[in-house]
């Protein structure tokens, strides 16, 4: 399914959990990174690398995955690249020049997929996030914020 996802949207992601029948859905696609509890499950958005997340930044975001002990950690990151030359790249080979702008700005192009918290939320830098999972029955998963 391509489906834009974002954190303020609790219907569409407790649906997208149930669908997905998981304790953790790890999924991408919107840009701006967030984590969000749904039920007993969690939605890890990392990010993206190929575009910043709409926060008027350059940097782009990525997610790691790492064992902590018994549990698992899930945290977002900042990367800071060249981000004039990719865009001077996307220029040169005639990508359209609104996603050029928005590697140089930090700020996409098109506000039209968002949903109006998010859109309210352009500009606003956002700062790295942290998860840990830990399991507390065989058969049951629990989670804590870290």
């Amino acid at each position: 399914m391509n489906r834009w996802v974002f954190g303020s949207q609790a219907e569409v992601l407790a649906e997208e959990c149930a669908q997905a029948n998981a304790d953790v859905v790890i999924a991408g696609h919107c840009g701006v990174p967030f984590m969000a509890r749904v039920g007993g499950a969690v939605w890890f958005n990392p990010g993206v690398i190929g575009m910043p997340g709409n926060d008027g930044t350059t940097d782009v975001w990525y997610g790691l995955l790492q064992p902590k002990g018994g549990a698992l950690q899930l945290t977002t990151h900042r990367l800071r690249y060249d981000h004039m030359a990719a865009a001077a790249a996307m220029r040169r080979v005639g990508y359209a020049n609104g996603y050029a702008r928005a590697l140089v700005t930090g700020v996409w192009p098109s506000l039209d997929v968002f949903p109006a918290a998010e859109r309210a939320a352009t500009g606003r830098r956002l700062r790295p996030r942290s998860l840990t999972l830990t399991v507390q029955a065989a058969r049951e998963s629990a989670f804590r914020a870290a």
